[in-house]
């Protein structure tokens, strides 16, 4: 009896007539319906991979994966944002009279941006993936993320968006996006999302319903399980109630 070819590209096959023809020749129906079913989810998994989109307090995000020949254009972004982040810092801390608790954040988050920045500028290992995260047509949010084992490595803002006395309306949410696609990105994995936390980033994670001992030295373990964002998502929680449960039902 003649048998079917053997499905090596799922994607590509579901849409061939003769396989189509051959699975209805041997009253493969239900393999049929299979098929159609793993093509459309193969296809909304790619769309996800070529863009994201997210809203945040009236801001419209789209969240990618960077090319490889971006690297480059990337390598200046940082550099240039080593240099906000220089400049701002040097105006704030030249303001006269004593600098509060909320100023000597500000301050430490200007040399947070301008180091991870500097990381980013000079080497970008091969083996993470690169998520930028853009609003108005520039990038707000960088990320470098390892597949693997779905571990934010770095994820830093434009030294734009961070508000002081002298920038008082910036575009809040790129941080946020960037999270929200990696969310995504673990569910549809079946992975629990992983990070160091800085000390000063703590609040943030811990308010994106990040969990981790926050009372351990230097820079905790926070996860996000596959299962919490899955849950958040049902609940309808921002800013998860934007995302997806990559049922087949939704597909």
């Amino acid at each position: 009896m003649e048998t079917l070819p053997r499905l090596t590209n799922i994607s590509r096959l579901s849409t061939s007539p003769i396989l189509q023809a051959q699975v209805r020749g041997n009253n493969g129906i239900t393999l049929y319906l299979a098929v159609r079913v793993i093509s459309r989810l193969n296809t909304y998994i790619r769309n996800f991979r070529r863009g994201f989109s997210f809203s945040y307090k009236g801001n419209n995000f789209e969240v990618v994966e960077a090319k490889e020949y971006q690297q480059g254009s990337i390598e200046k972004k940082m550099k240039r944002w080593m240099t906000i982040s220089d400049e701002r810092y040097d105006a704030l801390e030249s303001l006269p009279g004593p600098k509060s608790v909320e100023t000597i954040a500000i301050l430490n988050r200007y040399v947070g941006i301008s180091d991870i920045c500097a990381y980013l500028k000079e080497r970008t290992p091969t083996c993470l993936s690169i998520i930028l995260s853009k609003c108005e047509g520039k990038i707000q949010a960088v990320a470098a993320y390892s597949k693997d084992n779905s571990n934010i490595c770095y994820l830093v803002s434009n030294p734009r968006n961070v508000k002081d006395p002298v920038n008082i309306n910036p575009i809040a949410g790129g941080g946020t996006s960037i999270i929200a696609y990696l969310a995504q990105e673990s569910l549809l994995q079946g992975t629990d999302l992983t990070l160091d936390a800085m000390p000063r980033s703590i609040p943030f994670y811990k308010r994106l319903q990040f969990e981790g001992d926050e009372t351990e030295k230097g820079c905790p373990k926070f996860t996000l399980t596959a299962q919490k964002i899955r849950a958040l998502i049902e609940q309808g929680i921002p800013p998860f109630d934007q995302l997806r449960t990559g049922t087949s039902s939704e597909v």
